[in-house]
């Protein structure tokens, strides 16, 4: 029971209720309710945002509309990018959740399917790297993309100040 996350059985059992199971729209429901550390991250950074932004805003008349969508957004867009780089990180690496959730292998996310790579008795290592290479380079190209977003909302989130 150790190596099962804690809520699987209560998601298992909510997917076959709500007749979810075995399919992609209930594992895409599941992943992108599982929140990691992103609303820590988010909330640090958008406490270090002065108030006095919110206030001088408020004096030259903006309104709260405006004022989130103009100043918030744009100031917190490092961070929002940090918790979408950790979340797509978290979705593409699930295996536990993909093998429990989905009947189906046709509806495998693909790092499931570097399974299929290794059985009981012997594993083919070169197919294997080759795969894992293969599964890892859009994960790779996001990151690159977006990686000086990744570096200044981690550090800016983590701490006060």
């Amino acid at each position: 029971m150790l190596f099962l996350p804690i809520t699987l059985v209560a998601q298992y059992q909510m997917l076959i209720r709500l007749g979810l199971f075995n399919s992609p729209i209930g594992y895409g429901l599941l992943l992108t309710s599982s929140v990691g550390i992103s609303p820590l991250l988010i909330t640090g950074y958008l406490r270090s945002i002065p108030l006095e932004l919110d206030e001088s805003a408020a004096l030259d008349g903006v309104g709260y509309f405006r004022y989130l969508f103009t100043f918030i957004i744009r100031l917190a867009t490092p961070v929002l990018m940090t918790a979408f780089i950790l979340q797509a990180l978290t979705a593409w690496n699930e295996v536990i959740l993909a093998k429990v959730v989905l009947a189906q292998a046709e509806y495998y996310p693909a790092s499931v399917g570097l399974l299929a790579f290794a059985t009981q008795y012997a594993v083919n290592w070169p197919l294997l790297s080759a795969a894992t290479v293969t599964v890892a380079v859009p994960i790779i190209v996001l990151y690159a993309s977006l990686q000086r977003y990744f570096v200044a909302g981690a550090l800016k989130g983590a701490f006060k100040g």
